[in-house]
């Protein structure tokens, strides 16, 4: 390619009424007395989890209009690809939890080559196909002909996406008594605290935060009870329930002990404890990350629906 296109950076842009847009940044190098417009510029986008494994096609990502590259100098253009919800879990399915994800991008376009006339007007002396990788800059100097995101920068964009964003959890703010309302707010700004570690890509802290919020509506085990929520908030969910009701919901909040416990468990496999020595550890992952934080921010959401709806019915 008489113009070489090297990878600078990339962001998400939202325009109302589409899907976010995944935008490239691409250096254009034009060291020819010439000035180029590229007219069409568009790329084949595949993802894969390692150099060798970049196989999977994601899109394609187009310029949005004309690009002028002066003799001798360099621009920004930018490449935008739709990324749909789809798109962000394939790319998440392939990631896996690693610490990077490779991208090529295979561009096809059309320049022109054009001079300055007698009258110094512009004119088209001819066209010319742009094929081949957009390159990208290695540590030792060189290029390769793929894209590598730091795992860093992917999350932050999947802040902006809000992809792995938390469901609020409303509370029931009105005639819950104010022990089980603040029990309930500290698991609230626990998953908060879990969100906020996950976007700062620290997976443990995102899993030690989860259980955190778990730990504030539950008791730990005893040696004739295992972990179970905990015994105000379910007497204060059986006392608000109707009559005929109330065997129903006590089996219900026996059910989710039972959930809530393995869950606590499930979490604490990932969080090292001097006490407990002989415990495997295992670090977590992004994934495990999300899941925990998902897990733990529908069990409060759960237990937080029934309370307030509980709270309706004894108020009609």
């Amino acid at each position: 390619m008489a113009l070489s296109f090297v990878y600078k950076d990339l962001e998400i842009r939202k325009i109302v009424g589409e899907s976010p847009k995944l935008c490239f940044h691409l250096k254009v190098m034009n060291e020819s007395n010439e000035e180029k417009v590229i007219f069409k510029l568009s790329g084949q986008v595949n993802i894969g989890p390692r150099p060798a494994e970049i196989r999977t096609f994601l899109g394609v990502c187009e310029s949005g209009a004309l690009d002028i590259i002066p003799a001798n100098k360099e621009e920004i253009i930018h490449l935008m690809l739709d990324m749909s919800w789809a798109k962000v879990k394939a790319i998440e399915d392939i990631r896996r939890g690693t610490s990077e994800i490779f991208f090529t991008i295979y561009l096809e376009g059309i320049y022109a080559n054009t001079h300055e006339s007698k009258n110094r007007e512009l004119e088209v002396s001819s066209f010319d196909l742009i094929r081949g990788p957009a390159k990208s800059y290695q540590h030792d100097g060189t290029t390769a002909d793929y894209i590598i995101i730091k795992r860093e920068e992917w999350v932050n964009l999947l802040a902006e996406l809000k992809y792995g964003e938390v469901k609020v959890i409303e509370l029931p703010l009105a005639l819950v008594p104010e022990p089980i309302l603040n029990e309930l707010e500290t698991a609230r700004r626990g998953i908060e605290g879990a969100l906020r570690k996950y976007r700062e890509n620290d997976s443990l802290g995102c899993v030690v935060m989860a259980r955190n919020a778990l730990e504030a509506i539950t008791e730990p085990p005893t040696t004739q009870k295992k972990r179970r929520i905990k015994e105000t908030i379910q007497k204060y969910v059986i006392e608000s329930a109707p009559e005929a009701l109330k065997d129903h919901i006590s089996n219900v909040l026996d059910k989710l002990d039972d959930i809530s416990g393995r869950s606590y468990d499930f979490l604490s496999k990932f969080v090292k404890e001097p006490p407990v020595p002989e415990r495997p550890y295992h670090p977590p992952s992004n994934i495990d990350a999300e899941f925990s934080m998902h897990l733990v921010a529908d069990l409060i959401r759960y237990l937080t629906n029934i309370i307030d709806r509980f709270r309706e019915l004894k108020t009609n």
